[in-house]
């Protein structure tokens, strides 16, 4: 099968070979027999030689389409073949990144967006600096070791999401599942962006006016508003700033128990144009998005550096008042330890999926050690900066003898965000917080049912908004909130962006060969998909049905089941070749580097990982967050119908399903009696099937110009003919026979050469003279042919 790159034409061959060599890893350790000591001469007829293909120095027949041509060196005795070839051209048909580094920058923007900037900002706040030596522990106990191992099975797997399973048919459901996950987070995720340009768009005023989150809006909480106003204090503010948010970019009305859907136009007008930016950026494939990254990373990065060394030079000494905390109270706190963990899986774990189709686009020679190093650090460094932005924010706001306290977006009463300081003793940061996906829960001490303390993007829709109202446009000028939301809206569209590729190239690689070149009009067709999912989020319910959605996929115990199935899957049950060894060889590429490295890989993959996802998938099962909600929560709730606990564990359940359901229809397919087929060998086509792998050396093992360059597998998921079969190695037994009888043949031409006759097989039709090779132990990664006998 011919397939096409992204412009339409066909790829080209590797390096500068007529035919594609391919090797097999069989499922098997086989040593080769015994060394032989002599070398002869055999014959073997081309028809035969047509039909043999190189694997592990046995021969096995070969694909229709694969032909044994190679340039063959007769080094030591031994017959071995040396590739050479061009490694990057063995990559998927969807194209390889425009620059090396491009793959770093969108690993970035998919870890670092708006949403964990906000949650850690307002972590940090409650937990102060101690909330920095959690989340950089448990980082490099599972975070970064899950991010360095999608990273590395991205680039040696060189396939996606869903086309990398057919390395273990038995999984292709994991592929499905998760594929399913990106999609919800795609839909509603994009909506909060879309609130942001009201915010951006109003911050453009002069110093003789005031912002309009300032002022009391005519709707949602007027009442409140305009009550607290007339007492001639700043007390008014608490409730103006929410009143903005309900009822001018939420279009709320008054009423506890409003329902009426009306839509909002500005805000839906905001959604189409993200969605319209999204369509733009992919259009051309990963190559135009490949050089956007640079531009949708830097510019958000350098505003927040600027605004946080502003911020920092005005209200600096709140830094000290980070680190002027009881280490030894917070560290002992299990709530504490359990929120960093949340944080560091929702920030390096949530995504990772999407880092290992990002990484599936590098080339073979790419760097993985030095992407993730920036990736991690590069990420960790973001969020403490913003989160120092963040405690400047909260120390101008204390300036002026006010508290934030975090609100709950049900009813009017509950939406206030701001209080004296003489009321610091009742604010809602006393109790623990429950970090979902796009917003923050901060259950009421006074157990109130009819309250979440739910609310999304705290820092940009209320806590910022919060302190330009108090301070005014006189001490923080307008600049600063253009640069904010700014920032804000960039960091959100490369985050959406990030997603929706590896969206759209899930579902072109369920059906590569029909649907690689159709990849522009599903790319428009999914956009508009995702615009049509995500308008019922504009609506005055919308902020609803956010908290609803950010529950199901927010409680992360079945994603962190996902994760562990996958795991399981690949380093386990598929294992060689695509074990930690083949990992650490593609990662580490000099031997005394993998010496030290394969330890310390294995350990942290094979048991680290699977261990903690584990234990996390039965702490965020059994946390308040999700048994609250099944148990009673869900029935007391007055905003959501009875039906939608059932809902929730339906959305939340589904993707379980479906791998348990792929599962077994793959095992209907491959395990149904055939007369071809023992049924060991079907259980292992299922599991861990026997195919073509591109193991190609550029040299031979070894440091300094002595090096081996593993370039990963071929993806097989882009061809039409199934996997060959797999054929057993000749016997000991076998080899010595065949050397007996070549003795005995030669034996006999010698004589027949002293009688005058000349009767050598090398005179019959379509018979080609091959020099046999006595056994050898070969390389790991060179290639030997042994020829057949006749």
């Amino acid at each position: 099968m011919s397939n096409l790159d992204e412009d339409g034409a066909s790829p080209s061959v590797p390096g500068e070979m007529s035919s594609e060599i391919r090797t097999s890893e069989t499922t098997q350790d086989i040593s080769p027999p015994p060394s032989y000591t002599e070398t002869t001469n055999f014959t073997i007829t081309s028809e035969q030689n047509s039909e043999t293909r190189i694997s592990n120095g046995y021969e096995q027949p070969l694909e229709s389409n694969v032909v044994s041509t190679a340039n063959e060196n007769i080094q030591e005795g031994a017959l071995t073949t040396t590739l050479r070839t061009d490694s990057d051209n063995v990559r998927p048909s969807r194209g390889l990144w425009p620059y090396d580094s491009c793959v770093i920058f969108a690993c970035f923007s998919c870890v670092v967006g708006i949403y964990n900037i906000s949650r850690f900002a307002v972590l940090v706040h409650v937990y102060k600096a101690c909330f920095f030596v959690e989340f950089i522990i448990l980082s490099c106990v599972f975070g970064f070791p899950f991010l360095y191992l999608q990273m590395a099975l991205g680039q040696y797997i060189g396939s996606g999401l869903t086309d990398m399973w057919y390395i273990t048919p038995a999984f292709k459901g994991v592929g499905l599942a998760m594929l399913y996950l990106y999609v919800l987070l795609g839909v509603y995720t994009s909506v909060p962006i879309s609130w942001l340009f009201l915010y951006f768009k109003d911050s453009f005023i002069t110093t003789r006016d005031t912002y309009k989150w300032g002022q009391c809006n005519p709707k949602f909480g007027l009442r409140s508003c305009l009550e607290s106003r007339n007492l001639s204090t700043d007390a008014y503010l608490g409730w103006s700033v929410p009143n903005y948010f309900h009822g001018r970019i939420l279009g709320r009305r008054p009423g506890a128990h409003h329902h009426r859907e009306e839509f909002n136009f500005e805000i839906t007008f905001n959604l189409a144009v993200i969605w319209l930016l999204v369509f733009i950026i992919l259009s051309r494939g990963i190559r135009l998005y490949g050089k956007l990254t640079y531009v949708i990373v830097v510019v958000p990065l350098s505003s927040l550096l600027i605004m946080s060394v502003r911020m920092m030079e005005v209200w600096g000494n709140a830094l000290t008042e980070l680190f002027d905390v009881q280490w030894k109270t917070v560290l002992i706190d299990s709530s504490s330890w359990f929120l960093a963990a949340r944080e560091v899986f929702l920030t390096w774990v949530l995504y990772g999926g999407v880092v290992l189709q990002l990484c599936s686009h590098n080339k073979a020679t790419s760097n993985i050690t030095r992407n993730m190093a920036i990736v991690g650090i590069g990420g960790t460094l973001t969020l403490i900066l913003s989160s120092f932005f963040s405690v400047c924010i909260m120390k101008s706001i204390s300036a002026r003898n006010m508290t934030y306290v975090p609100s709950s977006y049900e009813i009017e009463q509950t939406i206030k965000c701001l209080q004296p300081s003489s009321c610091s003793s009742i604010s809602g940061m006393n109790s623990t917080p429950i970090n979902l996906v796009i917003g923050e829960k901060f259950p009421s001490s006074s157990g109130l049912s009819v309250t979440s303390g739910y609310q999304v993007l705290r820092l940009a829709t209320e806590i910022f908004p919060s302190a330009l109202a108090v301070q005014g446009v006189n001490v923080i000028s307008s600049f600063w909130p253009i640069c904010f939301y700014f920032m804000m809206i960039i960091f959100g569209l490369a985050q959406i962006t990030v997603i929706w590729i590896t969206v759209v190239e899930s579902i072109i690689a369920i059906k590569p060969n029909i649907l690689l070149g159709w990849q522009t009009v599903i790319t428009l067709t999914s956009c508009t998909a995702g615009f049509l999912l995500g308008l019922p989020m504009t609506s005055t319910i919308g902020i609803f049905v956010l908290y609803f959605m950010d529950f199901c996929v927010g409680s992360l115990w079945w994603i962190s089941i996902l994760y562990m199935v996958m795991l399981i899957a690949i380093l386990f049950i598929r294992g060689r070749p695509y074990g930690t060894d083949q990992l650490v060889t593609v990662i580490a590429r000099s031997q005394s580097n993998q010496i030290w490295l394969l330890p310390i890989l294995t350990f942290q993959w094979n048991v680290v990982l699977p261990v903690s996802f584990m234990v996390l998938s039965i702490s965020f099962l059994q946390s308040g967050n999700s048994s609250s909600m099944w148990a009673d929560y869900a029935e007391e709730y007055p905003f959501w119908a009875p039906w939608v606990k059932k809902l929730s564990m339906l959305i939340q359940v589904l993707p379980l399903i479906s791998v348990v359901g792929v599962a077994i229809f793959q095992g209907f397919l491959y395990l149904k009696p055939s007369s071809t087929q023992a049924f060991h060998e079907r259980i292992q086509s299922l599991c861990f099937p026997a195919f073509a792998s591109a193991n190609i050396t550029s040299g031979v093992i070894g440091d300094g110009a002595n090096r081996t360059s593993t370039i990963g597998v071929i993806n097989t998921a882009y061809e039409e003919d199934p996997p060959p079969k797999y054929t057993p190695p000749p016997s000991y037994s076998s080899a010595t026979a065949r050397m007996m009888v070549h003795f005995l043949n030669r034996r006999h031409s010698v004589m027949d050469l002293a009688t005058g006759q000349s009767t050598s097989l090398a005179d019959s039709p379509n018979i080609a003279s091959v020099e046999l090779v006595s056994y050898e132990p070969q390389p790991e990664n060179s290639v030997s042919v042994v020829p057949k006998c006749n």
